[in-house]
């Protein structure tokens, strides 16, 4: 994965979906480039970055270092690298440098475009009906775990490539007194009266919530937070001291015939004395003009300032009806179950149909309809998330086109082109926190796009804390730090403490398990794993995510039949698990035959890439067909070479199992020196990331010995080996150290066995420990099909 452009100032901010250079057309929601006849231009990755890099930069000069940090963000490049790769691009667009239509040279500074580049909006992008045929579609890339929409179970992918800073960590929100300007809104209280009494109880303080969020001065507790105090009636000076905000906004609603009676009163949270109170009676159509005149009432009290000419974000719709859909459908949504998303889409379908013009409806179904796409499962998951991506961003744009103002809209969106445009999506999580700086969901959003570049940790950092800040009872923004640090530092320890205080809140929160169930895994406690990871099934058996780690666990304590079982009672099947276990059946020919299926349905994993990938280098060493393996490798790597045959290496994203992979097929095949340069390269990447990124060692540690053993370097192997047994880096015994070919030399040495008779020994202590789980019933007894 890598972060195209991320560095720049983009002009995504002005809603620019792609440019018009020449004759050219360059699409960055679907990144492709076209003619003006619609014919697509095949361009590698890195050359249609490269191109956006010289649009953006026009009509000016793209100098040399900026097209190398933009480009190639995580890797050192030589400028022969990127003359290489203009003379690529070039090619492909059938330019001559002599006399060039598209891209010149200026000698001794860098590039620039020829032809006018014009800027395309989304009011002016060209119509769907131009997409090129399916091939031709980039795969959509998951950036981040942590995306408001996607939560916490599309973790795998993105966070596994975070790289570790030297930054201090705080573990939970620093307790101080609370902002002089702070407010939560609490949920109304229902005393009656009528059907809707519920649902306004909870639309009218969300409409006023949302609406004072966009006060730049002020800060707003989120949803999340300040109503999960519905139904509890606690002192506000308690909830004052939960949230740590200086005031609470509190009320009731009454339905009494055709009139509204909706009671208000602001509290201050530190002496719990009202700071005013005033009663509304409307009718129910005139619910809109009585959350205006809340939220302006409370601006006033705090004696905030607003900007001449500047008001209040409005509602959106005078269709009551459609408002109440409104309301169901952003209820329903917040619960996160399946169930409750495909109604949430019905609600928000419906509001449209009765409002056309409501464009909060139109975000809240765009996010819906993501999210339930996100959780589909099968082979055709991959292309049903697509097309969902290509649906959320027609009915954002058209919310946008009816509210350009619409916070939501913005960070929906961002979410969207986070899967292919990280400067856009960046863009838009930055215009949602213009419009409205108490949005956490965009703060976590921002944080996960930002992450792809490593200088920017800092930032993302304090855009974790900030969200946590707005939203400190959400449990599932603990589980994001606590990934943050499990994947960006390997700080098992510290991970382990937040999501053990996520638990303590909501003890069956799922993300917080299915997170714990992997720290366990990494620290070799599996039976606590499987007994955690078991949980989350039990509770959601199409949860996939916690099923992998549940699957490699049960084959870490080499408990074959039970991870089988699992692989084959899983919803849909799964051939990255298949691959698995036919590589602990030493059955190679199938293990790799399953890997090149779940790469063909995009069904590889960041959790299981290590193995799956070793599937495809052993099915390869027995059939001795390479060329495949190299292949596929190339392009997962992303490895390319300059013009002195020096490989660039920028395989962080899978833990360096592709390009080491890679490395061991060029040797198997016969390019041994060229297979070997990569390996030291590879090495020395891993070396400057940990130098420069205070990466760590837990994420790097398997391929590093991989890579020193297929080099022969035996005593260098032996130490990093014994160094493990100290450091707590924890190697799977079943794989790494009984089949990885790597080792073939050094399997014999008395050091190599003495530390794999401690991985039998823990596996061994692992079972005999899990078997006590299943004896007191704690967890199920898998070696029995379900």
């Amino acid at each position: 994965m890598q972060a195209p452009l991320s560095g720049v100032d983009s002009p995504q901010s002005t809603g620019v979906t792609g440019y018009r250079i020449g004759d050219l057309v360059v699409h960055l929601g679907r990144a492709l480039t076209t003619r003006g006849d619609g014919v697509e231009i095949p361009l590698p990755r890195l050359s249609f970055d490269l191109l956006v890099a010289l649009a953006r930069a026009a009509p000016n000069i793209a100098t040399q270092d900026d097209l190398m940090k933009q480009v190639w963000p995580r890797a050192f490049v030589s400028p022969e690298t990127l003359s290489k790769r203009v003379n690529l691009l070039r090619d492909a667009l059938g330019d001559d440098s002599q006399e060039p239509r598209y891209i010149a040279g200026v000698r001794g500074r860098g590039y620039r475009l020829v032809p006018n580049v014009e800027q395309i909006h989304a009011s002016s992008a060209p119509p769907e009906a131009s997409t090129p045929p399916e091939r031709h579609r980039a795969r959509p890339r998951r950036i981040a775990v942590m995306l408001a929409v996607g939560g916490v179970l599309v973790l795998g992918a993105g966070w596994a490539l975070w790289t570790r800073s030297h930054l201090p960590v705080q573990l939970s929100p620093v307790a101080a007194e609370p902002p002089p300007r702070s407010i939560a809104v609490l949920p109304f209280k229902d005393m009656g009266g009528g059907p809707d009494g519920e649902i306004l109880a909870l639309g009218i303080p969300e409409a006023v919530l949302h609406q004072l969020a966009s006060i730049e001065t002020l800060d707003v507790i989120a949803r999340t937070s300040s109503f999960s105090f519905q139904g509890h009636d606690q002192d506000v000076r308690a909830i004052g001291e939960q949230l740590n905000v200086r005031y609470i906004l509190e009320g009731s609603v009454q339905r009494d015939g055709q009139r509204l009676r909706v009671t208000t009163q602001l509290v201050n949270a530190q002496t719990g004395g009202h700071v005013w109170s005033m009663q509304f009676d409307k009718a129910p159509q005139g619910i809109f003009e009585l959350q205006d005149a809340i939220a302006l009432e409370v601006a006033r009290a705090l004696k905030l300032s607003l900007d001449p000419g500047v008001t209040l974000k409005q509602q959106g719709t005078k269709q009551f009806d459609a408002y109440l859909e409104y309301i169901q459908g952003a209820k329903l949504l917040a619960t996160w179950r399946t169930a409750d998303t495909k109604s949430a889409a019905e609600h928000a379908a419906r509001a449209v149909s009765i409002d056309p013009n409501f464009a909060a409806a139109y975000v809240l179904l765009a996010n819906a309809r993501l999210r339930i796409a996100e959780y589909s499962a099968g082979e055709t998951r991959e292309f049903i998330f697509r097309e969902a991506l290509r649906d959320a961003r027609g009915l954002l744009d058209q919310a946008l086109t009816l509210d350009a103002k619409d916070s939501r809209a913005y960070a929906v969106r961002g979410y969207v082109n986070a899967f292919s445009d990280v400067a856009a999506a960046e863009a838009d999580y930055r215009k949602a926190l213009e419009l409205n700086p108490s949005d956490a969901q965009a703060c976590e959003g921002l944080a996960g796009v930002l992450n792809e570049n490593p200088a920017r940790r800092a930032e993302v950092l304090m855009l974790i804390d900030r969200a946590r800040k707005l939203d400190p009872l959400e449990p599932r923004l603990d589980v994001v730090k606590a990934t943050f640090l499990f994947y960006t530092r390997g700080d098992l320890d510290g991970a382990e403490k937040l999501l053990k205080n996520a638990l303590q809140r909501d003890p069956l929160n799922e993300p917080a398990l299915s997170r714990l169930a992997e720290v366990y895994w990494k620290q070799g406690r599996y039976a606590e794993g499987i007994k955690t990871a078991e949980q989350v099934v039990a509770a959601d058996s199409d949860a996939i995510q916690p099923r992998t780690v549940l699957y490699y666990l049960y084959l870490d304590i080499q408990d074959l039949k039970s991870a089988e079982n699992i692989a084959r009672a899983a919803p849909s099947p799964s051939p990255a698990l298949m691959a698995a276990l036919y590589l602990a059946q030493k059955k190679w020919v199938e293990a790799g035959n399953q890997t090149l299926r779940a790469e063909s349905i995009g069904a590889i994993t960041a959790v299981g890439e290590p193995i799956t990938i070793a599937a495809l280098r052993m099915n390869a060493r027995a059939t001795k067909q390479y060329a495949r393996a190299i292949d596929l490798l190339t392009e997962r790597s992303q490895t390319e070479w300059d013009v002195a045959g020096q490989p660039i290496v920028r395989d962080s994203s899978s833990v360096y199992s592709n390009v080491v992979g890679l490395g061991d097929m060029l040797i198997q095949a016969g390019q041994v020196n060229r297979g070997r340069r990569l390996l030291e390269a590879t090495l020395t990447a891993m070396d400057r990331e940990e130098a420069t990124f205070g990466t760590g060692r837990l994420w790097n540690y398997p391929m590093r010995l991989v890579a020193l053993g297929l080099l022969g370097r035996t005593e260098a192997t032996i130490a990093e080996l014994q160094r493990s047994m100290t450091e707590r880096l924890i190697l799977s015994s079943w794989y790494f150290l009984e089949l990885e070919p790597a080792f073939a030399n050094v399997r014999q040495d008395s050091r190599f066995q003495e530390v794999l008779v401690a991985a039998r020994n823990r596996a061994a202590g692992e079972r005999k420990a899990l078997a006590r789980f299943v004896a007191n019933g704690l967890v199920p007894d898998r070696t029995k099909p379900r």
